[in-house]
């Protein structure tokens, strides 16, 4: 039995990094009459590839489930969508906070860091990026420091 896939799938498929469940996936692109919208699903690969924390951990589902979940409707991680452009603009990940910082004053630097992270394309959010990494850095070092001295392991 011969499968007849549109040139639409093909070129999506062709871009796809998992080339497994071929035949479903086709199945749903016919049905979906997803030709209509390869350009903005084709983009959609492309940012994910690109971006998405978890395409990156190479945790991608088969072709078939990304079309048949409609994954290409998906919120992209690692990004966000700038809404004039609709663009994928990353997002500098936000370190963890470490179990012994959960403090007030650490996950207030982490919040304020999520908030500049949509800015992180400019100079100043790096800037402040920055400067909030090296607050938090601090942070921990003075913590790592004050666990030393109470544990006898260091000089007061």
């Amino acid at each position: 039995m011969t499968n007849n896939y549109s040139p639409s799938f093909l070129r999506w498929y062709a871009i796809y990094p998992v080339k497994k469940g071929k035949f479903e996936a086709n199945k749903r692109w016919i049905k979906d009459k997803l030709e209509k919208r390869e350009v903005e699903i084709i983009n959609h690969v492309v940012q994910s590839k690109k971006y998405d924390t978890d395409w990156k951990l190479g945790r991608i589902p088969y072709a078939s489930t990304y079309l048949n979940q409609h994954r290409y409707e998906d919120e992209i991680s690692g990004c966000y969508r700038e809404p004039e452009t609709d663009n994928c603009v990353p997002v500098h990940p936000i370190p963890r906070v470490p179990r012994k910082l959960y403090t007030p004053e650490a996950m207030a630097i982490k919040n304020e860091m999520v908030t500049w992270a949509r800015k992180a394309n400019t100079p100043e959010g790096r800037t402040k990026i920055r400067q909030l990494q090296k607050q938090l850095d601090d942070l921990y070092d003075n913590t790592q420091k004050m666990g030393d001295i109470i544990n006898g392991k260091g000089k007061e």
